[in-house]
């Protein structure tokens, strides 16, 4: 029976040496290196795309080590990678590998090497209220990236500045088509920018929802209208209208039995989590390790394995993914079998069944535990969630979301 493989922790902190740029100070690159091994944050997603001022119309672009402005073309594309349990993102040039930071220059950005723990080279994108818009701030320099002279610049910026607002729009090279055979119109933008909301539909009316900045909605009227629950999390898993488990920005599980109101933070420390009821859960943490609870997160057992992500059916069954495989188990982890090809999200109704999206954007389904796949719609998806065996909701390439049945 093929196994699970988690990372070797040994050959990370390698690469991480590698990489610590020779202005730091000896004492400087100790404690950021001590600082990255304890983290030991993990991408949870990455999105090409390309940053367009929305004062100027002109684009963020790369030549060298220096960043400007410009049109559309190969130097203006970026991958936006997304720091789970964060609502921080690394931006990559994708033409030259390099990514963007702020560790030479207060006033003006600059891409090259970045060692894993750089502050520097981590940005928060904060979404602008009523407006698919964001600021970029820095996350070392609390800095927000402008064009106020025409230059692309680092700064203090006023609200209503038109010069710190971007529009981030995923690349022309991945289709932006909708789906053409969908139950149901979109109902509504579910993300900001580039970046789709993580949701959770445990029943068609019911879906709860985290946006990239951590603040948590929920609908009653199948994603009609939303309510500001005024809590913030990383990521969220909803059992029904009143119970959901979630994990904060520390990593810490949280649960929650009156629909959101209070929350009770449990012994877990976890990066990713899939309720099942009010007792049980199933959960990853930053070193891929499973963990699973049946007792209201009281107390949290290690099941053998290792994944980026889960999705539990019940107490015994789960599928469970890493690196794009696929593994489900319906003896509570004592044994893994690997699912038929490769996905970079999946979401399980039962040891056979199971909906998923492929590394073009492919939304996909299975009845027979993977050994075969059937497309569900056309379309580039983002994400997608099921409530029911042959139901769920999905987020498409402009952000919407999507009633599917399969």
């Amino acid at each position: 029976m093929k196994q699970l493989t988690q990372k070797n922790t040994a050959d990370l902190a390698a690469e991480s040496i590698q990489t610590w740029r020779g202005f730091f100070s000896t004492c400087t690159m100790l404690l950021l290196f001590c600082s990255f091994m304890i983290v030991a944050q993990q991408l949870s997603a990455q999105e090409t795309a390309e940053i367009q001022n929305f004062w100027r119309k002109s684009y963020i672009q790369a030549d060298a080590s220096k960043t400007g402005l410009g049109p559309q073309g190969e130097k203006a594309v970026w991958t936006v990678e997304k720091i789970a349990n964060s609502s921080d993102v690394r931006l990559k040039h994708v033409a030259s590998g390099a990514y963007l930071h702020a560790e030479t220059d207060a006033k003006f950005p600059v891409v090259g090497a970045v060692g894993p723990g750089w502050l520097s080279a981590m940005w928060i994108m904060e979404p602008i209220a009523g407006t698919n818009l964001v600021r970029i701030k820095n996350k070392w320099r609390s800095l927000y990236l402008h064009t106020e002279t025409g230059a692309l610049e680092m700064g203090a910026v006023q609200p209503g500045w038109l010069s710190a607002q971007w529009q981030i729009y995923r690349s022309s090279s991945i289709s932006t088509s909708s789906p053409s055979n969908t139950a149901d119109a979109p109902l509504g933008a579910m993300g900001s920018g580039t970046f789709p909301d993580q949701i959770s539909a445990p029943l068609k009316q019911v879906i709860w929802r985290v946006n990239i900045a951590g603040y948590l909605f929920k609908s009653m009227d199948a994603g009609k209208t939303w309510n500001d629950l005024n809590k913030k999390l990383a990521y969220v898993s909803a059992i029904n209208n009143t119970t959901a488990w979630g994990v904060n920005f520390e990593g810490k599980v949280e649960l929650t039995l009156d629909g959101g109101t209070t929350w009770r933070t449990t012994s877990g420390l976890l990066k990713q989590i899939s309720g099942v009821d009010a007792n049980t859960a199933w959960g990853v943490n930053d070193k891929l390790e499973i963990y699973r609870t049946l007792d209201a997160g009281f107390t949290w057992s290690k099941v053998s394995g290792a994944a980026q992500s889960i999705s539990a059916v019940n107490g015994t069954t789960a599928w469970a993914l890493n690196s794009g495989n696929m593994w489900r188990t319906n003896n509570a982890g004592s044994n893994w079998s690997q699912v038929p090809g490769k996905m970079k999200s999946i979401s399980a109704k039962s040891f056979d069944l199971g909906i998923g999206i492929d590394d073009q954007g492919n939304l996909k389904s299975t009845i027979d535990g993977g050994k075969s796949w059937q497309s569900v719609v056309q379309g580039y998806f983002l994400s997608a969630v099921a409530y029911a065996e042959r139901a769920g909701y999905a987020i498409d390439n402009n952000l919407k979301l999507i009633s599917i049945t399969y």
